[in-house]
């Protein structure tokens, strides 16, 4: 879902304790979208279709 490729690259080439570094530096950095990003987007927005209460959160479809 997000772009976690720069992290990825640097726990593969320089090892755990160096990726460890860079996770703690980039902590507050919003991650980039990935390319699941904007699918999983459409899927949720199947939620927006539905009637209002039509969908009981709290409740099994077959109880």
């Amino acid at each position: 879902m997000f772009d976690l490729t720069e992290s990825d690259r640097i726990f593969r080439t320089q090892g755990e304790e160096n990726y460890r570094q860079y996770q703690e530096a980039h902590k507050n950095d919003p991650l980039s979208e990935g390319v699941a990003f904007s699918f999983i987007k459409r899927l949720l927005s199947l939620n927006d279709l539905s009637p209002a209460g039509a969908i009981d959160r709290g409740r099994s479809a077959v109880s």
